[in-house]
């Protein structure tokens, strides 16, 4: 795989090493809107496409991470031991209702 050249960019005091990337698809109502959540958050427009990009990553790679926990517990038997649950009960004092 070809590696893309690289960018430095200074931006509120620190310096950001970008990647710069073939043209990106953006509908005109979703391009418009994060124009707007932009100016209105004070950030540059790649700025707050890079933070939206970096969190759909973080959230679909969690929802992996529940799925493959979620298929684990399906394939163990996580209910509690017969003997045990008899021993609990047989623990609990009688009361009268």
């Amino acid at each position: 795989m070809q590696r893309l050249p690289t960018v430095d960019i200074p931006w509120k005091g620190l310096r950001l090493q970008t990647m710069k990337t073939p043209g990106v698809a953006i509908p005109p109502r979703v391009c418009a809107a994060a124009k707007k959540a932009a100016k209105r958050l004070g950030i540059p427009t790649d700025k707050l496409c890079s933070l939206a990009i970096r969190d759909y990553i973080r959230r679909t790679e969690a929802l992996g991470l529940t799925a493959r926990i979620d298929r684990a517990l399906r394939e163990q038997d996580s209910g509690l031991d017969p003997l045990v649950a008899r021993m609990q009960f047989a623990s609990l004092e009688k009361e009268e209702w």
